[in-house]
């Protein structure tokens, strides 16, 4: 099944270093992924779309598939959406797309500043 998440979250997974056990002093990558489909904003990306380049933080991404491999024995492969997943439920931030009505904008802002937020 596929899942649902927005542009922001999907960046801050693929940047996640430590998660994807990326190490400067390693020649190649310890973990990637391979034959990754997503829809952004309802359309289906070309090969060559890149996440960190090309995507907005405020666009609506659907995970159709792919699968993330690695050279390390102690890592079993497995569908980038449950990469995902298991990611997703390790962070203690929640990344939301939010629509009010202009005139509650303000009172939405200040409410999600109040609570610890931030807005980008």
């Amino acid at each position: 099944m596929a899942t649902k998440t927005n542009g922001a979250e999907l960046k801050a997974f693929y940047n996640d270093d430590a998660y994807w056990l990326k190490t400067p002093a390693s020649k190649t990558d310890d973990i990637w992924h391979e034959d990754l489909v997503l829809m952004v904003n309802g359309v289906e990306q070309a090969d060559d779309f890149s996440i960190t380049e090309d995507l907005k933080d405020e666009d609506q991404v659907t995970i159709v598939d792919g699968v993330v491999l690695s050279n390390r024995d102690d890592f079993k492969g497995r569908s980038f959406e449950s990469f995902f997943k298991a990611w997703r439920k390790q962070q203690d931030t929640v990344y939301l797309a939010v629509a009010v009505p202009k005139d509650k904008q303000d009172a939405v802002r200040a409410a999600i500043l109040a609570a610890g937020g931030s807005i980008k």
